[in-house]
């Protein structure tokens, strides 16, 4: 992984030592790091071709989709996005004991999610101080409504 630990996930990773780690490693390399998008995916396997892995990791938080966006071209569709987020809340009501478990779940998930939403801040404020999960899927369903989706063919 091209980051330090210390870094966290706010630097961006260090592609200069991933080409360093790459030309003296024997083994197989798989690559963990900032793979958000169909464009980020394409930028890095167009600079490390010989790389035959990727993780994608926060990248499928902020897209649940970003393997078929990658494979078939297409962008995010809002209407699957709503499914999987309805599905996941689902099955976590479903194993997790109680609204709170299941929010704290759900909310941290929007740190991911949020940005795919144009002018969501209000709604966004909405879904973190909800403590009710009937709050929670109000404050979502609003969103949903109210904020296009953030996502240019760029992406």
């Amino acid at each position: 992984h091209p980051r330090l630990q210390t870094d966290y996930y706010k630097n961006k990773p260090n592609l200069d030592v991933f080409a360093d780690a790459l030309s003296l490693s024997r083994n197989k390399i798989c690559y963990n790091g900032d793979l958000f998008t169909r464009k980020d995916y394409e930028a890095f396997t167009a600079g490390f071709p010989q790389v035959e892995a990727v993780m994608l990791g926060r990248g499928v938080l902020t897209d649940p989709d970003l393997v078929g966006h990658i494979t078939g071209g297409t962008l995010p569709d809002q209407e699957r996005f709503k499914g999987f987020h309805d599905l996941l809340c689902s099955e976590y009501e479903k194993v997790m004991s109680g609204d709170r478990n299941v929010l704290f779940k759900m909310k941290e998930l929007w740190f991911y999610l949020a940005p795919m939403f144009a002018d969501s801040k209000k709604y966004i404020k909405k879904i973190k101080k909800s403590e009710k999960c009937v709050v929670y899927e109000c404050a979502v369903n609003e969103l949903f409504a109210n904020c296009p989706f953030n996502i240019t063919a760029e992406q």
